[in-house]
């Protein structure tokens, strides 16, 4: 199944590549399910944004990974983790509430 990546999920990478999973609560691989994106899929993007920040990574990041990167280099993590926090927990609702879905239907 393929992700559509949304500015939310690719602010969610940049998080984690900037601040790891610091104050999130979740481990990346568990963010990466919620999200419905692999594990494989959010290195990447996170190598994106490292070679953005001039360090060695993959050399050709989205315009969207290049936007969410000019918007957000020289942010707080402290306002960047309310924005990711906000959306993994709406993501999270929307998991398990087609999870109860699907287990309702049988």
């Amino acid at each position: 199944m393929h992700h559509s990546w949304t500015k939310e999920d690719v602010l969610v990478a940049f998080y984690l590549y900037k601040f790891q999973n610091q104050g999130l609560g979740y481990p990346e691989d568990s963010i990466c399910k919620i999200l419905g994106i692999t594990k494989g899929s959010m290195k990447m993007a996170i190598s994106n944004f490292a070679a953005l920040d001039g360090n060695p990574g993959l050399s050709n990041a989205s315009k969207a990974a290049q936007r969410v990167y000019s918007e957000y280099k020289d942010v707080t993590q402290d306002v960047i983790k309310h924005d990711v926090v906000k959306y993994i927990n709406r993501k999270l609702n929307e998991f398990n509430s087609d999870k109860s879905q699907q287990l309702n239907y049988f």
